[in-house]
């Protein structure tokens, strides 16, 4: 099942033991059509014995609600023990007991009780009352459960940046509240021309741009990456103009990842040299490259173009989108044209094979716990 084609669920649970309300773990399990089972939420029922719990799966699945009680830490000699600690004896009889005075337990296991909860006794120089032990309360299939075709990006933790460009008056709102700065005038969002809501629309070329700086900046490393993006080329004349650089302002060739456009060619520059390059595409094109291992891969609209095999180690560097990182103070090097949904995931290569491009809108939640 891809996590990707998963729906939000909210299942309303209220446990009782010995008919009254009580506090317990809630776990729910799904078993989907092809019969392989998951566990699709969890969470913790409150005094008065309610739990919401946010799930994810599928409407056609059944789905099981299972209350579980404590099972507490094994007797061991010697161990300190906490109030509030639930110790389970070696040989279990439907009693546990928990700690009501921190200490240390005996040398040797006590003759447990069962026949007093409720009244605390010593055990080495700790207090402990028996309680209750439950076996776990199960029940389903659940039938009222909320459920919401909603999407979710699976590898959210790993996104360090998300520019939807939706925003008029916040162009550089990023849905990881990175802080992006527009330096210069003619930047703004056009919603006649987007893929999604609205786009970044960069008129003429010019020292204009957006740039999250160094102190914020990305360091990829040796790990994975993910950079995409939409990309609408405003020039049919070739241009020199830098769509999104990592270098710093001024240094020239640095071990720091850029894209670029340079005479009709669309180009991944590292370490100052031209690694990955095709014709730069016509219309919107959505717009990745990759690292996987050592594989570096460009990719259009959803197809391979070039790859490129290094065991680079990137340094962190600001990011600035719009015009080439290395030559901030000149005019030239600027790209024309619209960008929309920007997303850069380190750790992570989403692509490492020709897939279809994205539909909607990326993602700016993880699943539910």
């Amino acid at each position: 099942m891809s996590e990707e084609n998963l729906w939000y669920g909210t299942l309303a649970a209220t446990v009782r033991v010995d008919d009254l309300p009580a506090s317990r773990r809630v776990v729910a399990i799904e078993l989907p059509d092809d019969g392989q089972w998951r566990v699709c939420g969890y969470g913790v029922s409150d005094g008065s014995g309610i739990a919401q719990l946010g799930i994810t799966g599928l409407p056609t699945s059944r789905i099981y609600a299972i209350a579980i009680d404590e099972w507490g830490k094994p007797f061991a000699p010697g161990m300190p023990v906490a109030y509030g600690d639930v110790i389970r004896p070696t040989q279990f009889l439907g009693w546990m007991y928990q700690v009501t005075s921190p200490g240390v337990l005996p040398g040797t296991e006590p003759e447990w009780w069962n026949s007093m909860a409720g009244v605390p006794q010593p055990v080495g120089t700790a207090m402990m009352q028996a309680v209750r032990h439950y076996q776990p309360v199960a029940h389903g299939p659940v039938s009222d459960i909320e459920w919401v075709e909603q999407e979710f990006d699976p590898h959210w933790d790993s996104v360090l940046a998300l520019l939807r460009f939706d925003d008029p008056l916040a162009i550089g709102k990023d849905e990881t509240a990175r802080t992006w700065n527009v330096i210069g005038a003619g930047i703004s969002s056009d919603s006649v021309n987007a893929v999604h809501g609205s786009s970044l629309h960069f008129p003429s070329q010019g020292s204009r741009y957006l740039r999250s700086e160094q102190s914020g900046g990305i360091s990829f490393g040796v790990l994975d990456f993910t950079i995409e993006f939409w990309m609408l080329n405003g020039r049919t004349s070739s241009y020199n103009g830098g769509v999104l650089d990592f270098r710093l302002s001024g240094t020239g060739a640095q071990p720091r990842p850029a894209i670029i456009i340079e005479s009709g060619s669309l180009m991944y520059v590292a370490s100052g040299l031209v690694r990955l390059t095709c014709p730069v595409p016509v219309g919107w094109a959505h717009v990745a490259v990759c690292r996987a291992g050592n594989i570096h891969r460009l990719f259009v609209n959803g197809s391979f173009q070039w790859e490129w095999t290094a065991s680079i180690d990137y340094l962190q560097g600001p990011i600035t989108v719009g015009h080439v990182g290395d030559s901030l103070s000149t005019s030239d090097w600027s790209f024309v044209g619209n960008l929309d949904e920007l997303r850069i995931t380190k750790g992570v290569a989403r692509y490492t094979e020709n897939f279809d491009p994205p539909t909607a809108p990326f993602p700016n939640v993880g699943p539910p716990l």
